[in-house]
């Protein structure tokens, strides 16, 4: 198997640890129920439940993000032992755009956790009685995964109800790279996938007599010299991205509210090299 598939391999296997914990249900109130509790000024209940709200878009979204991008990891796998090329470059864009949406939805979600836990834990005990809280822009993105696309209800105007360009959370991911490799493997994956001239000369052979005919490419050395053998790195980066976006984000509601929120297993994984992770665990343990 290619090294490609290593890198998948492992985050796979953690995720699918995770999806085997027992997952919560989560409750939501009405919108006429909260702005009631706002108008007469009871804050403490208030801020309970929007505290757990929020905490229940996070949660959801990671494990739909780890659900989904195995999907198609394992989609990947499938073309590519069954050499079918277009198969694996339309199964490893789409892998792209969906680790991508993780990666744009969940990115603030594990600092903001940490930065902000000791006012979620006096929401959470109902002791917040004094104002509002609100955490708007790791909200809007926790909604933005689930709600975002084309609506017809032009009623609802609120940016994370509308879906971005697949360049914009390609680009999130890629913030900071230069040459920005992660979207460029993806406009290269997009020549293929939109019928294209690159596309179209894959089935085009020169002769020696300098003749043309139209003949069968060769799949399984297509994926391997275009694909396998020359991205290993930059899918390795893409991997390492959206399944730490979403383990972190579980990991952090699990120490912050593990009564309702708990996965003992990601307790056992090892963060200790990811970026940021030892500063943002120092922040939660001090006292």
């Amino acid at each position: 198997m290619p090294e490609i598939f290593t890198s998948a391999k492992h985050f796979s296997e953690m995720a699918e640890l995770v999806l085997k914990e027992p997952r919560p249900k989560y409750l939501f109130v009405t919108d006429d129920f909260f702005r009631e509790l706002v108008v007469n000024k009871r804050f403490g209940m208030a801020n309970r439940f929007y505290t757990a709200e929020l905490f229940a878009h996070i949660h959801i979204a990671a494990l739909i993000s780890l659900m989904r991008n195995l999907k198609w990891i394992n989609a990947i796998k499938l073309s590519y032992e069954k050499n079918s090329y277009f198969g694996f470059c339309a199964n490893l864009r789409s892998f792209i755009e969906s680790a991508a949406d993780s990666f744009f939805s969940l990115k603030l979600a594990p600092s903001t956790l940490v930065e902000n836990h000791e006012m979620f834990q006096l929401c959470m005990a109902g002791k917040q009685t004094e104002t509002m809280v609100t955490c708007e822009e790791m909200e809007n993105l926790a909604i933005h995964f689930l709600q975002a696309g084309k609506h017809d209800d032009k009623t609802q105007p609120e940016k994370h109800f509308k879906a971005k360009k697949s360049m914009e959370y390609i680009e999130s991911i890629d913030e900071g790279t230069p040459g920005k490799p992660i979207y460029t493997l993806y406009q290269k994956l997009c020549q293929v996938i939109h019928p294209a001239r690159q596309s179209a000369r894959l089935f085009l052979k020169q002769h020696p007599d300098g003749m043309w005919s139209v003949e069968e490419c060769n799949d399984a050395k297509l994926i391997a010299d275009e694909w396998v053998n020359t991205n290993n790195e930059i899918l390795a980066v893409l991997f390492q991205k959206t399944f730490n976006a979403s383990f972190l984000s579980l990991y952090f509601l699990d120490q912050i509210d593990r009564l309702n929120l708990p996965c003992p297993v990601i307790r056992t994984f090892n963060f200790s090299k990811v970026d940021g992770f030892s500063r943002m665990q120092q922040m939660l343990e001090k006292k």
